[in-house]
């Protein structure tokens, strides 16, 4: 294999199926957001009395999880329109 092909096959430019991958990572992302804030409410709702320090780590996830799922929302629409 020449070092040209080498290098057109690792660097090379993809196909569009790629842009699902970020799709379906937003998807999951999603899911495992709004997975997380029912079970912070369920106990909160029906657990024991939760310190706030918790609280305050769980929120903090749910915000990490929506970054994340925003990030992969706009390289999903960037991968789209320029593929």
């Amino acid at each position: 294999m020449a070092r040209d092909d080498l290098s057109e096959l690792i660097m090379g430019p993809i196909d569009d199926k790629y842009c699902d991958i970020f799709y379906f990572m937003a998807v999951f992302v999603l899911f495992s957001m709004c997975l997380g804030i029912c079970m912070i409410l369920y106990t909160i709702i029906t657990g024991p009395k939760v310190q706030p320090t918790v609280l305050l780590i769980w929120l903090s996830n749910i915000i990490v999880y929506f970054i994340v799922y925003l990030e992969n929302r706009i390289l999903y629409n960037m991968c789209k329109k320029i593929l």
